[in-house]
């Protein structure tokens, strides 16, 4: 901020100093030094100006963005509670970077997985870039004594923990005004997850949830991030028109490639939910009442197809007629998936749209392509979509809430790739923690939900890899 404040300041005198410089030059000359000359260069400085504090205010908001992600992060770190902090602090390094703050809740982070050689790596690197203060320097001690004595004692060491956590989160510089908004986010979100991600030994503290969004709400009402995790919430509590009513809102408020994700999220929950030759079909869409009308026209060929197959003797026939018989169920059913998917191919289309002429590089689209076409039950185009965004990683915006999930998965895989093996309980976490950065909300991730059922997959994808790479050896091999 202090450079470019720099670069402002000397670009303004440098045009000061070069239009008085003219002046004195050509004074006198009323062709060169008239009123148009005047009001250009007038204009000029003006446009300077205002471009730089435009830059500046987006800066300002990035940091402050950053900053508020970390702190919600480090307010789940003094309860250690990981399902909460770990989306935060990827929204933070994906803003901010690796700033004091984000690595010090990075190595907390691998204190609780009990990685304490990555969490030392952390320290490291955050003393030795450059002179801390004191009071980070104390924070620094702080947590190198959870690395040594941590594991060892766990519960024991607890209270150390929380205040490592909270000490950390004093070095941020961040208004009393958003520290206060943060606080009351976090007491809704930790409730809200809670109930949603249930973890074994921590409960919701038994406050009415849609009363407490409600009062935040009307204190904050242009806060987006309470809105997405209002959607996953309501579809949670089992009221999906509601939370699609709510999606469409936050996307009319600010139609982002993120809300859009978020909106088609909804609609893959219902495909997912609604599928098989059970599915029901929206019979006042004409779309897909078109296609449910050829399916049927070809179930009905196939019923005559089969009747003549009862009385058909000739073998030659009877051969002909199970060759026909095959292609019109095969076409019954294309027809009736078609039918039963129309939402789902025009949300891909609703996404691509947006993606406009230079693509997607937050990775949301192809990760919500990725879940649509799970959910219509085409793994296929879902596995190809799963892997341009794990592949993608070094591509991916640094504010792409997929950046720091993107990248951990991509080591997996080329783990997996080389022959290695990997954490199975680590390719997990990540996998779910990929989905639920997708949505950026709460939506369900249980047994028998499409988010559960989406993580295991992408988690699948991974280790195909594997497979592959065994297949292609033992090819060569023979």
């Amino acid at each position: 901020m202090t450079i470019f404040l720099w670069i402002l300041v000397v670009l303004t005198l440098i045009l000061a100093a070069g239009y008085f410089f003219v002046a004195i030059k050509f004074r006198g000359k009323k062709k060169i030094l008239n009123k148009r000359t005047h009001f250009i260069a007038g204009a000029a400085v003006v446009f300077i100006i205002t471009c730089s504090l435009l830059g500046i205010k987006a800066i300002r908001d990035t940091i402050s963005g950053a900053n508020t992600d970390t702190y919600l992060a480090l307010l789940a770190l003094e309860e250690t509670r990981d399902d909460v902090a770990v989306p935060h602090l990827y929204e933070a390094l994906g803003k901010g970077g690796y700033t004091f703050q984000n690595t010090c809740a990075s190595a907390l982070l691998c204190i609780l997985n009990g990685d304490m050689a990555q969490a030392t790596q952390y320290l490291d690197v955050v003393e030795f870039e450059k002179k801390q203060s004191k009071q980070n320097q104390q924070v620094i001690a702080e947590i190198r004594a959870l690395v040594e004595n941590y594991s060892s004692d766990p519960q024991g060491h607890r209270s150390a923990f929380k205040s490592a956590a909270t000490q950390t989160r004093k070095t941020l510089s961040i208004t009393a005004k958003d520290s206060q908004r943060c606080e009351e986010y976090y007491d809704i979100e930790r409730d809200v997850f809670a109930e949603v991600y249930p973890v074994e030994g921590i409960e919701a503290s038994g406050d009415n949830v849609s009363e407490k969004i409600g009062s935040y709400q009307a204190s904050y009402p242009h806060d987006e991030n309470i809105l997405r995790l209002k959607v996953g919430y309501n579809y949670f509590l089992g009221n999906p028109d509601y939370a699609q009513k709510l999606a469409t809102e936050l996307v009319e408020q600010e139609d982002s490639l993120e809300n859009r994700a978020l909106y088609t999220d909804l609609i893959a929950q219902d495909l997912y939910a609604n599928h098989g030759n059970t599915a029901q079909i929206d019979r006042e869409d004409d779309e897909a009442y078109g296609y449910y009308v050829k399916s049927r026209q070809y179930g009905q060929k196939a019923e005559e197809t089969e009747t003549k197959l009862a009385a058909e003797t000739s073998e030659k026939k009877r051969e002909k007629l199970n060759k026909t018989l095959v292609q019109q169920r095969e076409k019954e059913q294309e027809y009736y998936n078609k039918a039963v998917y129309v939402p789902g191919y025009r949300a891909v289309n609703y996404l691509e749209i947006k993606m406009g002429w230079f693509g997607d590089n937050t990775g949301l689209c192809d990760l919500a392509r990725a879940k649509l076409y799970f959910a219509m039950g085409q793994e296929d185009k879902a596995e190809k979509f799963i892997l341009r965004v794990i592949d993608a990683n070094g591509h991916l915006a640094l504010d792409s809430p997929l950046k720091q999930v993107s990248s951990s998965l991509y080591t997996l895989k080329k783990t997996v790739t080389e022959g290695g093996t990997v954490d199975s309980q680590k390719l997990e976490k990540l996998s779910r923690l990929l989905v639920m950065q997708g949505d950026m909300s709460s939506m369900p991730m249980g047994s028998g939900t499409l988010g559960n059922a989406f993580a295991q997959f992408v988690s699948q994808c991974i280790l195909n890899v594997e497979k592959e790479g065994v297949a292609a050896s033992e090819s060569q091999g023979a």
